[in-house]
């Protein structure tokens, strides 16, 4: 199980890294954080009276997501890469 939250965790950082939305990064952060954490909420439904697990996995997924997004704007100054379309 441990590893399994790492995993999700760390795929959740590489979303947002390579995300092509652009929007208000909070948002970006919550809504990455949520989609990526969804298939961990399902895993944990499929065991009986764990509703409350993926909840709890839904919710730190958005949070997680919103601090990872915060920390690579906002204290590490990072900038989305622009693509430059070539024009021919």
């Amino acid at each position: 199980m441990f590893f399994y939250i790492l995993a999700n965790r760390t795929l959740i950082g590489f979303v947002i890294g390579v995300s092509p939305f652009r929007m208000h990064r909070a948002f970006h952060g919550i809504m990455m954080g949520t989609i990526v954490g969804l298939p961990f909420a399902a895993g944990c439904l499929l065991e009986q009276n764990n509703l409350e697990t993926a909840l709890a996995a839904v919710v730190l997924g958005a949070v997680y997501g919103l601090i990872v997004e915060l920390f690579t704007t906002v204290v590490s100054k990072a900038t989305a890469y622009r693509r430059r379309v070539l024009k021919t």
